[in-house]
């Protein structure tokens, strides 16, 4: 249940932050998660890691800062997205960190419908709390919703909460990492979202940074 709790988190501050910044910024700093999992793991689980680890986790920080600074010289309210989009990094994280604990002792079907069950709670309560409706959009945004659902919600998410009894959620967010580049394109060939230079640096820093952590993970 606090996974699902912590999945509706990472949702509202998610969704949040792609209505105020650009796409590529918001996945980028959302992908942080391996940082703050890195973080945690290390502090509180007293889990050793590497230099060079280390290293890598130093420079996917530096390109997320990068980000931020060029999206605060070149457009005031994408400072707010970016904000919302570490959080949603955050809650991310804390959701796969209570997944390697549960997925230990439980299997993936039944945590999976505890999960969405509790994050379907979530926002029930907050739209009832809210006033937002839950009727009357257009059959289009019915046809969305339906959409991300089947390929966002089950086709990611339940697969990445079978992954975890299986690898670490160190592993799992790192390699999700690879969705920055084609949010990115997608994002420039659909909504003509070109990023811009600052976006570019940071988020090539970023990657790279993180593909070098994945590439000395097991040393």
């Amino acid at each position: 249940m606090l996974g699902g709790f912590f999945l509706a988190g990472h949702y509202f501050t998610w969704f949040t932050a792609l209505g105020h910044t650009t796409v590529a910024s918001a996945v980028v700093l959302c992908n942080i998660s391996p940082i703050i999992i890195l973080m945690i793991t290390a502090l509180v689980f007293r889990e050793k890691t590497t230099l060079k680890a280390v290293i890598g986790v130093v420079v996917a920080l530096i390109g997320a800062a990068i980000i931020t600074g060029g999206d605060y010289s070149f457009a005031g309210d994408a400072i707010y997205g970016d904000i919302m989009a570490f959080f949603g990094a955050l809650f991310y994280s804390l959701y796969f960190l209570v997944g390697r604990k549960m997925r230990k002792e439980i299997s993936a079907p039944i945590y999976v419908f505890f999960v969405f069950v509790a994050c379907w709670m979530v926002f029930a309560v907050g739209m009832i709390v809210s006033g937002t409706r839950f009727t009357g959009y257009s059959a289009g945004d019915y046809f969305y919703l339906f959409a991300a659902a089947m390929v966002c919600q089950i086709g990611a998410h339940a697969v990445f909460n079978w992954c975890l009894g299986h690898v670490s959620p160190l592993y799992i967010s790192t390699i999700e990492t690879g969705e920055s580049i084609f949010a990115a394109i997608l994002a420039a060939l659909i909504f003509r979202e070109i990023p811009n230079p600052w976006q570019l640096v940071g988020g090539a820093i970023t990657i790279c940074g993180l593909l070098y952590y994945n590439y000395h993970e097991k040393e």
